[in-house]
């Protein structure tokens, strides 16, 4: 398969996995025209919710995939380790074990989960580094004051959990 003209993260990723319009829609659950638009710069944005699709089907970062630089190099989700590079083999592992999973879906869950809750360890560990970049720097209260403006907003866009807050207390 030749590489795609298109210069959008979707078509950088599809191509990069060697799969068609129709299969790469049949694999993130959108019809073949939404892939298609994807794939045309300016013409439809990539949504959080489908990066987080493509990133859980494939195992590409989100991030990446958001940040929308098909030029920058491709990286795995952060569950593979902080800044690992992204390569078809890791698509191919991920969808040989969705098979062999497809029959047992708790367990499909549970790794999901488990996925999830090593990126949140690792945001932790970078905020960890700021902060005490901060206090070296004698500007901890200045770091905390914007890490507590942040964590605001996020509060209004996503909610608040506080049940899980206190699971990991």
């Amino acid at each position: 398969m030749r590489p795609s003209s298109k210069r959008t993260t979707v078509a950088a990723l599809r191509t990069t996995l060697g799969l068609s319009v129709e299969q790469f829609a049949e694999l993130i659950g959108k019809s073949v025209s939404t892939v298609k638009s994807l794939e045309t710069p300016g013409r439809l944005n990539l949504s959080e919710d489908t990066a987080v699709k493509i990133s859980d089907e494939t195992g590409i970062s989100a991030r990446w995939l958001l940040e929308g630089d098909p030029d920058k190099p491709m990286m795995a989700d952060s569950s593979w380790g902080p800044d690992s590079p992204y390569y078809k083999s890791l698509f191919e592992h991920i969808q040989a074990t969705a098979q062999a999973m497809a029959k047992d879906p708790d367990h499909k869950r549970y790794l999901r989960h488990q996925k999830r809750d090593a990126q949140s360890l690792e945001l932790c560990s970078q905020w960890f580094g700021i902060l005490a970049a901060a206090r070296k720097d004698g500007k901890q209260e200045v770091a905390e004051y914007l890490f507590g403006q942040f964590i605001d907003q996020m509060k209004k866009r996503f909610g608040y959990d506080s049940a899980r807050k206190r699971d990991m207390d």
